[in-house]
C-alpha cells in the first residue's frame, strides 16, 4: 500500500467519523458515566431527553378518563384523542353531549389534578 492511499484511507475515515459524531442526540449531549445506574433512571433521563413526556402524560389522560368521569358517564362516551392539551371526546347522543359540556371545567380540573400536573387545557365532545 503506498502512503497516499493510507493517508487517503485515514481522511476517509476521519470524514466519516466526523458525519456520524453528533448523529444521535443523546451521544452528544449526555457525559459518560461509570458506574451501573438503575434502569427506571435511564428510562426517566431517555424520555426527558428526547421529549416524550408531553406525549406519554396526554396518553396517561386518555387512560385516566374512565377513573375520571365515572362508569355512567364513560360508557356513554369515548376519548378520541390528545393534541396540544385539547381532549377530543366522541359522545353518543347530543343529549349527553349538553350535559357534558357544562361538566366540562369540572372534568378538565378533576383530569389535570389526578395526573399532577396541566395536561388537558380544553375538552372538545363531539
Amino acid at each position: 500500500m503506498s502512503a497516499f492511499s493510507l493517508r487517503f484511507d485515514k481522511m476517509n475515515r476521519k470524514k466519516k467519523r466526523k458525519r456520524l459524531s453528533g448523529y444521535r442526540k443523546w451521544e452528544v449531549e449526555t457525559p459518560r458515566r461509570s458506574g451501573i445506574a438503575p434502569l427506571g433512571k435511564v428510562l426517566t433521563d431517555l424520555v426527558d431527553l428526547l421529549g416524550f413526556e408531553a406525549k406519554l402524560s396526554e396518553q396517561r389522560a386518555l387512560s385516566q378518563w374512565t377513573e375520571t368521569v365515572g362508569e355512567k358517564i364513560a360508557k356513554e362516551t369515548n376519548p378520541i384523542s390528545m393534541l396540544n392539551g385539547i381532549l377530543k371526546v366522541k359522545v353518543s347522543t347530543p343529549a349527553w353531549r349538553q350535559e357534558l359540556i357544562f361538566l366540562k371545567d369540572d372534568i378538565r380540573r378533576k383530569l389535570n389534578k389526578e395526573l399532577g400536573k396541566k395536561v388537558v387545557s380544553d375538552i372538545k365532545f363531539s
